[in-house]
């Protein structure tokens, strides 16, 4: 269904469109990911080793894209309030 609505078909595996769909699914898991209170403390000690250990350009661009979910939900007064 993605690589479809990435105008491409499943079977030619066009690894950049399957890269970017890839992402774009990985955001849409971790949207909600950090409104509970132990994934936020989770992250907030764990994102340091991600990120050193984020050495390929597509582990680079899935820690930039949990940790932005992560500051913007941190941001927010109501994750906020819970702590």
């Amino acid at each position: 269904m993605f690589a479809e609505a990435a105008g491409t078909s499943a079977r030619q595996g066009n690894s950049s469109e399957a890269g970017f769909v890839n992402l774009v699914v990985k955001y849409l898991e971790t949207t909600q990911l950090f409104e509970a209170d132990y994934p936020r403390r989770w992250w907030a000690e764990a994102r340091q080793v991600y990120k050193s250990e984020a050495a390929t350009r597509r582990e680079r661009e899935l820690f930039e894209l949990v940790d932005g979910c992560f500051r913007k939900t941190v941001r927010t007064p109501e994750a906020n309030a819970s702590q």
